[in-house]
């Protein structure tokens, strides 16, 4: 069996605000949203987990539409 891998997905909304869908290992996603200075999304991508909240399924699922067929976790 191999290693999980979570996946993720960047969009930014805002020059200094992103959005990460990060996949999980029981095959569900979540999606956070967070500030970010905006000088380089790439590397910032990652603040979501000191910076990011939650977001609801609702408005996940329309930043992330092409995930329409996998779970959102509670």
């Amino acid at each position: 069996m191999s290693e999980f891998k979570p996946k993720m997905f960047v969009r930014a909304i805002h020059r200094q605000v992103l959005v990460v869908a990060r996949t999980r290992i029981e095959g569900t996603w979540k999606a956070y949203v967070f500030p970010v200075p905006g000088s380089d999304h790439e590397a910032e991508k990652h603040l979501w987990r000191e910076h990011g909240s939650q977001l609801d399924e609702s408005t996940a699922r329309t930043l992330f539409g092409h995930m329409e067929d996998i779970p959102y976790s509670s």
